[in-house]
Order: C-alpha cells, then sequence, then structure tokens
C-alpha cells in the first residue's frame, strides 16, 4: 500500500461495518422488524446491500410500503436496542484510532445511526473518548450518500475536504465522501459478501486494518 503522500489533516469514518460489527445484529433486527408487519425479509445479501443508508431509506430499497416505513423503522430500533449485546469493534480498531491521534490526526464518526440509538449501544460509546467529533443522522437533513453529513463534520473540524480521507464499507458512504471532495478510503475488512461498487471507485481499498495503518501512517 502506497502511503499518502499529500497533507492529510483529518480521518471521518463510518460507524458500522468499519469500525464496529454489527452484521449479525442488522441481520437480526431487520429480520425481525419485517416479520412483525408480516414482510418476507429478503435474502441476507440484498439486507447487507442496504447497510450505510438511513433506516427509512433502506426499507424503501427493499420495498416496504411507504404508509408503513415510518412504524417498521420504529420495530426495527426497538429490536436494535435488544440486540445491543450482538455488536462489537472489529479487532485492533482503538489501537489504530490511537496511534493516528497520536500521529496528529483529527479524526470523526460520521453515521446514518440516529444519536438515540447510538447511545444505546456500548461498543459504540466505548469510541467516542478516542474521536473528536460524531456526526448522527439527527444532525443534517440529508443522510448518506449524500454529502451533507460529511460537509458538517469538515465545518465542525475546521478541515477543508482536500486535507480529508473518508472510510467506508458502502456504496454510500465512498459516493457521501466523494461528493464532499474528500479522498475515499473503502474498507472490506468486515467480510460482508454484498456489492460495494461505486463510479467513480475510491481512491483506495483496504483489505485489513494493517493495510489502512500503511496508507495513514508510513
Amino acid at each position: 500500500m502506497t502511503p499518502l503522500k499529500i497533507s492529510v489533516q483529518a480521518v471521518l469514518f463510518d460507524l458500522d461495518g468499519t469500525l464496529l460489527d454489527n452484521l449479525e445484529q442488522y441481520r437480526r433486527s431487520l429480520t425481525a422488524a419485517l416479520r412483525d408487519y408480516g414482510f418476507e425479509p429478503p435474502p441476507v445479501e440484498r439486507i447487507y446491500q442496504t447497510m450505510g443508508l438511513p433506516g427509512i431509506q433502506s426499507l424503501q430499497t427493499i420495498r416496504v410500503p411507504p404508509d408503513q416505513t415510518h412504524e417498521v423503522w420504529v420495530r426495527w430500533e426497538e429490536w436494535e436496542n435488544r440486540l445491543t449485546d450482538l455488536v462489537r469493534p472489529y479487532p485492533g480498531i482503538a489501537p489504530l484510532l490511537e496511534k493516528l491521534r497520536a500521529a496528529g490526526y483529527r479524526l470523526g464518526i460520521v453515521t446514518s445511526r440516529t444519536q438515540g440509538i447510538l447511545v444505546t449501544i456500548p461498543a459504540a460509546l466505548d469510541l467516542l473518548p478516542l474521536v473528536d467529533l460524531v456526526v448522527t443522522r439527527d444532525d443534517t437533513v440529508e443522510g448518506k450518500p449524500h454529502p451533507a453529513p460529511v460537509l458538517y463534520a469538515l465545518e465542525r473540524l475546521g478541515i477543508s475536504p482536500s486535507q480529508c480521507v473518508f472510510v467506508g464499507d458502502a456504496t454510500y458512504d465512498i459516493e457521501a465522501g466523494r461528493r464532499a471532495g474528500c479522498l475515499t478510503v473503502l474498507s472490506t475488512w468486515d467480510g460482508a459478501d454484498r456489492p460495494r461498487l461505486v463510479e467513480p471507485g475510491p481512491d483506495f481499498k483496504v483489505a485489513s486494518l494493517s493495510e489502512l495503518a500503511a496508507l495513514l501512517l508510513d
């Protein structure tokens, strides 16, 4: 992995699937909510394709009728609250964030989760002291793949897009980061079997934390 040769001052991360392993929680909670309302859950790979979108948009993508998306979404959040023990940081995430901070990077998290859900996840709360800010779905009118959440994070950090790297595991992350003017890094260490194709593609693609460390720290 060739290290970055430009002046990068900040690194923004998606949360789920990038810093936190929430695949099982996501699948089980969405499946349970759909079944509660009589919907047949889509195949697992289709469920994973919706990761990175705000909840309402995820439900719209799998064709929940518009007049039922809100109530299904509320039930989905209820199931997520019951399954927070399934969420874990990927091994090595905390040490990597500590090294990035020691190297002088400003760090942030840009997530499609709401603040109300975020604070119920112990694994997420453990990471908050390691970053400078968190942008949730409550902070901007538009969510990813719109660039608004990324731009809002940059505004709060006082960093220009050209000095920032956005790291995410989903197509929607890369699109949001690219549209905001950041360098983008697609992470694939979650191991989920799902499409991650974006046009134009990410600036970098990494399959492990060690590759990301080599890119940012070497």
